[in-house]
């Protein structure tokens, strides 16, 4: 039969990008008012190489050298400084000295530099360890520490290493390990430091050493720790950390009395995975042409095992001359039989990575027909975690093979770094997310990202350590002052000023417009502005709010009127709805009503409802295409609605457990293809970037709404439990980052 498509008007409100925004808005909005955010993580060491040439404790973050007070600083108190470098003093046309006295920046009370003394130098590097300022008659000296870069060491083989444990070649120790080019430029673990020459020549040395070194790696695989330490400065770094597997042959006998359900082709085609002796996982696959699935006996194959890593992915050989050559055994003659036993289903669980769509685990047993069995979560690669009701699943002998999906959970530690002083802010960020899940992160107080697309952390298993360097805020040399303003309203349709308001703000303040009596403000443009110079004038456009409006709400059964809602507003002025106690409304998209001067008189569709707290409105996801329709025994229908298209709902019922939303009568949707939300008109206005989310509660990585700006919003939700509001059709802002101008 012919599938008939329910169609529904798309919310009253809606643009294509934001709402209630006419085309020269959403310009101007799109282009100035979004930050989009590139979704890429920066190399950390890009970023410290651009610090090592200005890198002071004593900046801003802008470039500017803060001065530090004489009258504040404590006779032999200790500045931490990065050092000046050789080469810093080669490319400048200042000596040493002034340099330094340049970057600690000491100044009198009146904000006048301060001569600067060098009262002691290190013997080693000839920087210098002590200096003295003198004020009047009073002197204090000064104690210098340096904060000197880490080393850091890169691998350039894969991680982990993998080898086919009966093929190892005969220098692994020396490629595990780097043997005696751990030190030389042909090592396969590079260091890189950012530190330069001292001033007494010494150029900048990193040596590596091995610090730990599992036992019998040669067969059971393991971890080598190298540690590298900067030897010129006396700076030790972060250890990295190589593991290597050793893939031994895999334990056949793990495959032993496999059967298959009759008529399972899912199940004879899909490969299954085994264990090593080492803990390694295999892939094996048969040659399935040689099993007749539908007929019951038993039948010989050959079996090819294919080394995986914990998330499916085939491994490469690191031992292998063939490049990109995976480990694979193989096993001939072994049996596997096809059951026609109906009382007992041999059923297959398969386990698939959300993320990659490999198959990570499989589990198979025997089973009585519609029984329930419990899968056997210990068995599942490190990582990985069923939900509750995955949990368990029922047998079925027409579908013995099942298909689950699972996300790998990622423990992440974010560290933040000053990007000027190297030196750690603040505590770790620590958590746990499934892997492609996203992170909003917050910059410690006093401080910005250096770079805007680290506030958003997208979960990977392969990196779930992160280090983000900040730029403290800059200090603004401005006086605060108070900067006058004045705001002109004029009406938008005949451009005459018809009210003038002025007052005081500080620099950079956000000021709202508020519309005289009997107007409203005409468009997005005319809610407020920034300001940023004295005596500003900004320009606010109003519309007259004397359009009389009669709403009459009828009921559909009966075709009388069972209410009225009527008042005055501005033409085209969004009004939300008061439907009489007892009726829902007919058509979802009646939700929110928008004046109209051509249509004062309007009669708007309602229905008796029980009071039921499942009574309110749906609306079908805008990126999830079309969504079936059920009967109320779960049967799916001729029907579907369009995506993005809202509806009353007036019923949350359990149909063989899964929850449907009522749409209208004997017609279900399944709840996770809607959300429930209630209509509003405001505007949210944004005090900081504020990221915002999809429909589902998914945050967006490649925009950010810009601070201090104003957005429509026509819906309320609880998404994932967050209050929400919609600022656009699948945009979404948290309430908790933002504040309602109404």
């Amino acid at each position: 039969m012919k599938k008939y498509r329910m169609v529904a008007l798309a919310g009253v409100l809606l643009s294509t990008t934001i709402l209630g925004a006419n085309a020269s808005i959403i310009e101007a909005a799109t282009k100035s008012k979004e930050i989009r955010v590139k979704n890429e993580l920066k190399r950390a060491p890009a970023i410290q190489a651009q610090a090592t040439s200005t890198s002071v404790d004593s900046t801003t973050g802008t470039g500017m050298v803060s001065k530090q007070k004489f009258s504040d600083l404590k006779n032999d108190q200790i500045l931490k400084i990065s050092p000046i470098f050789q080469e810093d003093v080669d490319n400048s046309r200042e000596g040493y000295a002034a340099l330094l006295q340049d970057r600690l920046g000491i100044v009198d009370n009146k904000g006048n530099s301060l001569a600067m003394t060098i009262e002691q130098r290190d013997k080693q590097t000839n920087f210098a360890t002590k200096v003295s300022y003198a004020d009047g008659k009073e002197t204090k000296t000064i104690n210098l520490e340096y904060n000197y870069f880490k080393p850091e060491l890169s691998t350039e083989r894969s991680e982990p290493m993998n080898y086919k444990g009966d093929s190892l070649p005969s220098n692994f120790m020396d490629a595990i390990t780097s043997g005696k080019n751990l030190n030389n430029a042909s090592t396969n673990v590079p260091k890189l430091s950012h530190n330069r020459t001292d001033l007494n020549g010494h150029k900048d040395d990193v040596e590596t050493e091995i610090t730990h070194m599992s036992s019998n790696i040669d067969t059971k695989g393991g971890e080598i720790e190298f540690t590298p330490t900067d030897v010129t400065y006396g700076v030790k770094g972060d250890s990295l950390i190589r593991h290597v597997k050793i893939f031994q042959e895999p334990d056949w006998n793990q495959l032993a009395d496999r059967t298959l359900q009759l008529n399972d082709k899912e199940g004879l085609s899909k490969p299954v995975t085994i264990t090593d002796s080492n803990g390694n996982r295999y892939s094996v696959t048969m040659n399935s042409d040689a099993v007749n699935i539908a007929e019951p006996g038993q039948y010989k194959v050959t079996y090819k095992a294919t080394g995986i890593d914990d998330s499916g992915t085939p491994v490469i050989d690191e031992g292998s001359h063939v490049v990109g050559n995976n480990i694979v055994y193989t096993k001939r003659d072994q049996a596997i039989t096809v059951s026609g036993d109906k009382t007992q289903v041999n059923y297959n669980l398969i386990i698939k990575d959300k993320k990659t769509g490999n198959i990570i685990d499989t589990q198979s047993g025997q089973a009585a027909d519609g029984s329930t069995v419990t899968i056997d979560t210990s068995k599942l690669p490190s990582g990985y975690t069923l939900s509750d009701a995955q949990k368990t699943f029922k047998v079925d002998g027409k579908n013995p093979s099942k298909t689950i999906e699972i996300s790998k959970s990622v423990n992440y530690n974010v560290k933040y770094l000053d990007k000027d002083t190297n030196q750690q802010v603040g505590k770790n960020v620590t958590g746990v997310g499934n892997e492609g899940s996203s992170i909003v992160l917050q910059a410690p107080s006093g401080y910005d990202f250096a770079d805007t697309s680290d506030m958003i952390l997208t979960l990977d298993s392969q990196t779930p350590q992160k280090t983000i360097y900040l730029v403290k805020k800059a200090v603004s040399s401005i006086p605060v002052e108070r900067l006058n303003y004045t705001i002109q309203y004029k009406d938008f349709s005949t451009n005459e000023v018809i009210d003038k308001s002025t007052s005081q703000g500080n620099l950079g303040d956000y000021i709202s417009a508020e519309a005289p009596s009997g107007y409203t403000l005409a468009d997005l443009s005319s809610y407020g502005f920034l300001l940023n110079k004295n005596n500003m004038i900004f320009t606010s456009y109003v519309t007259k709010a004397n359009t009389s409006y009669s709403i009459s709400y009828i009921d559909e059964a009966t075709n009388k009127e069972v209410g009225t809602q009527t008042g005055k507003g501005a033409d085209g002025e969004n009004l939300d709805l008061k439907v009489p106690t007892g009726y829902a409304l007919v058509n979802a998209d009646d939700a929110i009503y928008q004046i109209n001067s051509s249509n004062r008189n309007v009669k708007i569709s309602v229905k008796k409802v029980a009071d039921s707290d499942d009574l309110g409105l749906v609306s079908t996801y805008p990126d999830g295409g079309s969504v079936q329709v059920y009967d109320n025994n779960g049967k799916a229908v001729n029907i579907e609605l369009g995506q993005a298209s809202n509806w009353v709902t007036d019923q949350l019922k359990t149909i063989n457990g899964i929850e449907y939303y009522r749409v209208a009568t004997d017609k279900y949707i399944r709840a996770d293809k809607a959300y429930k939300y209630v209509p509003f008109s405001n505007v949210a206005m944004t005090s900081k970037e504020t990221p915002v989310y999809d429909s589902k509660g998914k945050v967006n990585t490649e925009k950010v709404l810009a601070k201090n700006t104003p957005w429509y919003t026509d819906r309320i939700a609880k998404i994932n439990g967050i209050k929400m509001y919609r600022v656009a059709t699948n945009m979404w802002v948290k309430a908790s980052e933002v504040h309602l101008k109404y």
